[in-house]
């Protein structure tokens, strides 16, 4: 498989491995470890690291605020159309799996 479907699969194959990294360590791993179990190179790691860097820049902008007083609370559904809009999908969200909303 190549192109974005493929980088889509790698994204989530590095974001396991680093998830299953802080688990059974309790630390984050290094680039190493994500690239002996995905079987990526250390240079696809590192992109991938970067990506879900950006990725996540993206998802704290749509929750800024939320520990302030006067906060409103995003509907589920609203959340799921801005995380589609900016192109993020998938479990790493926790959407549309947690509220059982349908797949984009």
């Amino acid at each position: 498989m190549t192109g974005p479907a493929r980088e889509t699969t790698s994204t989530e194959e590095v974001r396991l491995a680093v998830y299953t990294g802080f688990a059974r360590t309790g630390r984050a791993p290094g680039v190493p470890e994500p690239a002996a179990r995905t079987g990526l190179t250390p240079a696809q790691v590192g992109r991938e690291l970067r990506r879900l860097h950006a990725l996540w820049r993206l998802a704290r902008g749509w929750y800024a605020g939320r520990m302030e007083r006067g906060y409103i609370r995003r509907e589920p559904a609203t959340a799921a159309a801005y995380f589609a809009e900016v192109g993020l999908r998938g479990l790493f969200w926790g959407l549309p799996s947690a509220w059982g909303l349908p797949s984009a």
